[in-house]
């Protein structure tokens, strides 16, 4: 398994509230090992234990789920008369979205003015900076797949 600790993030993420023995199971792993890194995410907040599950029968296990406000990702979509802004938080929850006219031209300045309205954008959710993961911002016309350099959009030489 490539990284565990990833798979078991994925798979709370995919299914919602789960038992380490039913985590392990889906990952093919053993009890204690996932015990381990259920214990480090708990620890680092990424993961809450939710209590004994309801729906068994005999002993009663903890379930675990995914903590929706441990870690955001903020897209960012530059359209040719809008652009378009979301805050989603790791549990894949829609958190915000914003949508501005904008008239798009190839200029510096209207990256700048874009990364303004970024960090106008992040400030209005309110959120704490350190649990933003990732923020992608998607380019539409030719793209470089290696390099990520746009051939269309904000390609200033």
């Amino acid at each position: 398994m490539k990284n565990l600790r990833n798979e078991i993030i994925r798979t709370l993420v995919d299914s919602g509230d789960m038992s380490i023995s039913a985590i392990a199971q889906r990952l093919e792993s053993t009890t204690p090992t996932v015990t381990k890194y259920i214990s480090e995410l708990i620890e680092s907040g990424i993961v809450q234990n939710c209590g004994k599950s309801s729906a068994s029968l005999g002993r009663k296990p903890c379930t675990y789920r995914i903590n929706g406000k441990s870690s955001y990702f903020i897209g960012v979509a530059p359209r040719q008369h809008e652009l378009r802004l979301s805050l989603m938080d790791i549990g894949g929850n829609m958190v915000r979205e914003e949508t501005k006219p904008e008239n798009l031209e190839n200029t510096p300045e209207t990256l700048e003015r874009i990364c303004r309205e970024v960090e106008d954008f992040i400030r209005d959710s309110q959120i704490n900076t350190s649990r933003i993961s990732e923020i992608c911002f998607g380019l539409s016309g030719r793209v470089n797949t290696h390099t990520g350099e746009s051939f269309s959009l904000f390609n200033f030489e």
